[in-house]
């Protein structure tokens, strides 16, 4: 039965389940030669004691909290945490309290694929990646402040120091000896402290990682994310792309922000000043058996609209949307940056004052400030046939969603065409489509005594005029007036939902006003 008070010591060769899945006592001592753990989950409520020359294994997908101290008198033979299979739901999971016992951490890695790793024991080193010292296995570390983004060098010796809290990209051959790195040392249930690196805003990406021998959890408050942009990234091998994570799944190709047993992951200092000091936070462990996120949060009901490049793959996934807080600045945890996938596949952000950002945060559209247009890049392009579509349309409504792809001159209303194909090649400029937002209070029903069904706005050196319903299959005339009242242009503007209009008038605000069949309508632009 389920043990309240009192010591239990356990001779025997296994904790087995009491309550259900859990076994439960006040203190607990290991006496047995080999204690495995078989209870789906055992909770201790004061300290866990293995005696010298004993061993207590817990096994993958189970789990142990000990609320108080680990002593730990069989060295790092005397506790061990096992994985098994990729994931951390096949990974033994233990929090505790206070302490630094020694134990045997194990982190199983797929063959023949990128992983981004971080040992979870101190103590550890190179070599411990090279399964029976023979180089099989690659390791590599990254460096903040080389090239563009920073840059990558391989580890060559085996006995170089690895950190708790660093990340590193470990690959590693097929092997008739597994895939399982055995991390032996002292495990921490404190904080982990690191000043990030930052050379300049081009820069600032920080490979850090998972210290401890159970999940975390990048959602719970007492991490220092002020010191970051508030996202991080996770390279997932099935896709080949970093995955991440704003906090929100509306927002991230992640599902949730669980960081597995023995994962390396991406942060991004936020500024040379506020970016430096930040801590891995031992209150944010969790026991979580969602490996690779392939479930989670569902707070999915964010005002973004989704843009996949061919299907999403490579990280190829835009979010653009207007929170209630979103601002025309980078906002935190709402904008995200682009991490970049390989170098030799086509890649695409949304440009917002010269970032790069695979999440894109807006201020809210209104009645006054009802347009917004997004300039989306593509760059590394491969020669070839693409597709990109937009989903979640619903999450903004009356707003009227078109691209325009800058290569072609073709327009099209996504609300109504939400898929686009097109051809790209190595020698087209990066910048090739612009996403114009278009807010109409009353889109639905046509109006024709409200001039919301005509609406004007600017972008670059061009003016738009955007009609809907019985307005956009009217022609009429569009007049360019300076400041003081100067008419500067006349000019017949066609049908259609959205006519673009170059304008040669110098950099400044303008007048513009649009005539047609029942409709007019005028507004104050700047034109660069």
């Amino acid at each position: 039965s389920t043990v309240t008070g009192g010591t239990v010591t356990l001779n025997g060769n296994s904790i087995e389940s009491y309550d259900g899945n859990a076994a439960v006592a006040y203190d607990l001592v290991i006496n047995g030669a080999s204690v495995t753990q078989n209870a789906d989950s055992t909770a201790v409520k004061n300290q866990l004691t293995i005696n010298s020359g004993k061993k207590l294994t817990i096994s993958a997908g189970k789990k142990m909290s000990v609320d108080g101290a680990i002593v730990n008198n069989g060295g790092t033979a005397g506790l061990v945490i096992e994985s098994t299979g990729v994931g951390s739901d096949e990974t033994g999971s233990l929090i505790y309290g206070s302490g630094s016992p020694e134990a045997t951490v194990e982190r199983y890695a797929d063959a023949e694929k990128w992983h981004l790793v971080s040992p979870s024991t101190s103590g550890a080193t190179s070599g411990d990646f090279y399964i029976d010292d023979t180089h099989d296995a690659w390791l590599s570390e990254f460096d903040e402040s080389g090239g563009t983004n920073g840059t990558w060098s391989y580890i060559t010796s085996l006995t170089q120091s690895l950190n708790p809290g660093m990340g590193y990209a470990y690959w590693i051959d097929n092997t008739s000896t597994g895939n399982t790195v055995q991390f032996q040392g002292n495990l921490t249930a404190s904080d982990v402290d690191f000043t990030l690196g930052y050379t300049d805003s081009d820069h600032g990406w920080n490979l850090m990682g998972n210290p401890f021998a159970s999940a975390l959890d990048w959602d719970e408050s007492t991490w220092n994310k002020n010191q970051t942009t508030g996202t991080i990234y996770i390279w997932e091998n099935g896709s080949s792309a970093y995955k991440y994570w704003t906090g929100n799944s509306g927002t991230s190709t992640m599902n949730n922000g669980i960081i597995p047993v023995g994962q390396g992951f991406f942060v991004r200092a936020n500024s040379g000043e506020n970016g430096k000091d930040f801590a891995i936070a031992a209150s944010a462990r969790v026991h979580n058996s969602q490996a690779f996120y392939k479930s989670g949060r569902t707070k999915d009901n964010t005002p973004y609209v989704r843009f996949d490049l061919d299907g999403g793959d490579l990280g190829n996934t835009v979010f653009i949307g207007f929170p209630e807080n979103g601002t025309d600045q980078f906002d935190f945890a709402a904008d995200a940056d682009k991490l970049f996938s390989s170098s030799d596949k086509i890649q695409m952000f949304a440009l917002e004052n010269g970032r790069k950002l695979c999440v894109n945060a807006n201020a809210p559209l209104t009645e006054e400030n009802n347009s917004k247009t997004v300039p989306m890049y593509l760059v590394q392009v491969v020669d070839g046939n693409y597709t990109l579509a937009v989903s979640r349309l619903d999450r903004l409504p009356n707003t009227i969603i078109s691209l325009e792809d800058l290569k072609t001159g073709a327009i099209q209303n996504l609300n109504e065409n939400p898929v686009y194909t097109f051809t790209a090649s190595n020698e087209d400029e990066p910048a090739r489509f612009l996403v114009h937002f278009t807010y109409l209070l009353n889109s639905i029903v046509d109006n024709e005594d409200d001039n919301a069904n005509l609406s004007l706005y600017a972008y670059g050196k061009d003016v738009y005029i955007r009609s809907s319903q019985k307005a956009a299959n009217q022609k009429g005339q569009l007049y360019v007036y300076d400041l003081l009242g100067h008419k500067l242009l006349e000019q017949s503007i066609g049908k259609g939902e959205l006519i673009k209009v170059r304008l040669n008038t110098g950099s400044g605000y303008i007048i513009v006003k649009a005539v047609k069949e029942g409709y007019i309508k005028t507004a104050k632009v700047f034109i660069e």
